[in-house]
């Protein structure tokens, strides 16, 4: 009777490495991501749209974030619509910080289901964060004016000290990734 809940036992977890190393191969990097993830040892990406308010509401924050990188980062923007106008009041064209999505291929592989939602990889393809650019949205429809959490920040900083540091995602709230 041991013997046979030791065989069971070893069968479960047989199983769950099988799953668990499904489940991995299942998040691997997309091809149109593996070209720049090499260039920086962090990969900032950040799903936008300028249809969405929250998107919009953000835009000086992220401008701001991208003007004091630390030099082991890079950002880009995953853009879904193709023939969306992105209105910036950016000092610098955003074309080569932008990755065409159309197909949603890289959000789906990511994660990623709402705009504004960050996500930071690391050059081999290890996801250090992904969730909120801060607290600021509380729920769908809902601002909040006082910031209290400043996650893609403090995973910056975090980062820069311990590039093996894995940050606790959280759920971003925002407008939804069609």
């Amino acid at each position: 009777m041991r013997n046979m809940q030791k065989a069971k036992l070893f069968f479960v977890l047989i199983a769950l490495l099988f799953w668990n190393s499904a489940c991995q191969n299942d998040k691997q990097i997309p091809t149109s991501l593996k070209n720049i993830l090499p260039n920086k040892y962090f990969t900032i990406l950040i799903s936008y749209s300028s249809d969405c308010p929250l998107c919009q509401r953000y835009t000086q924050k992220i401008r701001t974030i991208n003007d004091s990188l630390p030099s082991n980062f890079q950002l880009y923007f995953i853009k879904v619509h193709a023939d969306e106008k992105w209105d910036f009041d950016w000092s610098q064209p955003l074309e080569k910080q932008t990755i065409q999505d159309p197909q949603s291929q890289i959000c789906r592989k990511l994660g990623i289901k709402v705009y504004p939602q960050v996500v930071i990889l690391s050059k081999m393809g290890k996801i250090h964060y992904s969730g909120a650019i801060d607290n600021s949205a509380t729920e769908i429809g809902t601002i909040s004016v006082r910031i209290t959490k400043d996650y893609l920040k403090q995973a910056i900083v975090q980062l820069s000290a311990d590039n093996q540091k894995v940050m606790p995602s959280n759920t971003a709230i925002g407008c939804f990734v069609e």
